[in-house]
């Protein structure tokens, strides 16, 4: 099914026709010839928060894939949609309709620990953070504090501002980091303590940016990165806060040659904070010349400088990314798909040049949400789960669990594959797989 092969890129002034519904372009480039090793092992094998950790990095290098035979040790199934799974000593979700909660189950065989009684509408993937499971809550609006191990409260805080907080507007999450937890806000980001409640401080953006939803935080070496998410137009900023005080450290603003929104959340790591920016309309671009972004690409993946925000470089990606990209170490895998062969890619890039590095092609739809360990990435491949060689992206398993899969994390020994239940039911499920 896998076969190797190296996509040619999109250089500047191509004249690329993208027609409505088709994203993308499906030029191929020079065969880069590279392979990747990672030197980082062990560590926490955890999955704390949506993209595993502070970072949005979606790198657990504790963690590991199965390999050889997979087989699925348990399934969840909610009659309501689920949030995306945390993991450590257990496995903890919540529903994400009216009479939600977050509950907990057993990593071995998925039996249920714990479950929260107070219903509380809770529509977004929880974090983990010193012992406590942290749910996002409306009406009213507040973090409510589990103790991780029992499910009883710790402490619940009402807030006098909005979060972002609706089943239809996913994946919204809350980021830990140094006890804190930071979240986007309606119109900017706040940082809470972790181990009382307390609203550290509560920052806003400025102009059009202000009515939107803060992305999901990425925080570096003392920074909060973000930027209204759904914001679309010709210049789209991003932002940095102090993540001790809150005070702006810089706003960037990227311009483009015609309106754009930032997809998914920023990822950060290094000297760098990456973003994707896509077009919000597709259409023949052959022939202009636009300085401002030197590219008539319809999705580019650029790099910040996390000190400044001046952009390093910016990589026109040959197909339609739906998530942001993983970043391991020093190298950024990217999957893609191309609606005009039917096929797809999973990419990596040196995350200081933004050149790639290897590409795996497949002859399925899509990849999603490359979740990477040491040796391999894993991704929702086809509605499948997949692992990829992380050296030189060759194909190691394919697996079917009979349900759609959405996206991946990975903890222990283990896969948790997040499902699409058939259509109409309006419901998903958390399928754990590890090798037979």
């Amino acid at each position: 099914m896998n076969r190797r092969s190296y996509l040619q890129g999109v250089g500047v002034g191509g004249g690329i026709v993208a027609l409505a519904g088709c994203l993308g372009s499906d030029d191929s480039l020079e065969d880069p010839g590279g392979t990747v090793s990672l030197s980082t092992t062990g560590g926490d094998d955890s999955w704390p928060q949506l993209a595993h950790d502070a970072r949005n990095s979606r790198y657990a290098p504790g963690a590991s894939v199965p390999t050889g035979d997979v087989e699925v040790v348990w399934r969840e199934f909610g009659d309501r949609p689920l949030s995306h799974p945390v993991i450590d000593d257990a496995v903890y979700l919540t529903d994400r309709w009216n009479g939600s909660s977050a509950y907990a189950l057993a990593p071995d065989d998925g039996a249920e620990l714990w479950r929260d009684p107070s219903e509380a509408e809770a529509h977004v993937t929880p974090a983990l953070v010193d012992g406590i499971l942290s749910v996002a809550r409306t009406e009213p609006q507040s973090l409510h504090a589990l103790d991780a191990s029992s499910g009883t409260t710790a402490w619940t805080r009402e807030l006098e501002f909005d979060l972002p907080i609706h089943p239809e507007i996913p994946p919204f999450a809350q980021t830990v980091s140094d006890g804190r937890i930071v979240a986007g806000t309606w119109g900017g980001v706040c940082a809470v303590d972790a181990d009382s409640g307390t609203v550290r401080w509560d920052e806003h953006f400025d102009g059009d940016g202000s009515r939107q939803g803060g992305a999901t935080p990425a925080v570096l070496d003392g920074r909060v990165f973000t930027f209204p998410r759904g914001y679309t137009d010709e210049v789209i900023p991003v932002y940095a806060f102090d993540a001790t005080t809150g005070e702006r450290e810089w706003k960037a603003t990227l311009e483009f040659d015609e309106d754009r929104w930032l997809t998914g959340h920023p990822v950060a790591g290094g000297d760098h904070v990456y973003v994707l920016a896509t077009k919000s309309t597709a259409h023949s671009l052959a022939g202009e010349d636009d300085s401002r972004s030197g590219s008539d690409a319809t999705q580019q993946l650029i790099a910040l400088d996390a000190t400044s925000g001046s952009v390093d470089w910016r990589w026109d990606v040959p197909g339609h990314a739906h998530d942001p990209p993983a970043l391991a170490e020093d190298v950024l895998f990217l999957g893609q798909s191309h609606p005009d062969t039917d096929g797809s890619t999973l990419v990596t890039l040196d995350a200081t040049k933004g050149e790639p590095i290897w590409v795996a092609e497949t002859n399925d739809t899509d990849v999603h949400t490359p979740t990477v360990t040491n040796e391999f990435v894993c991704v929702s491949h086809g509605g499948d789960v997949a692992a990829f060689a992380v050296e030189d992206g060759s194909l190691e398993w394919e697996f079917d669990p009979d349900d759609v899969v959405t996206s991946v994390a990975v903890a222990g020994e283990r896969v948790y594959a997040l499902t699409n239940l058939p259509l109409g039911t309006h419901s998903n499920g958390v399928v754990a797989l590890e090798g037979a």
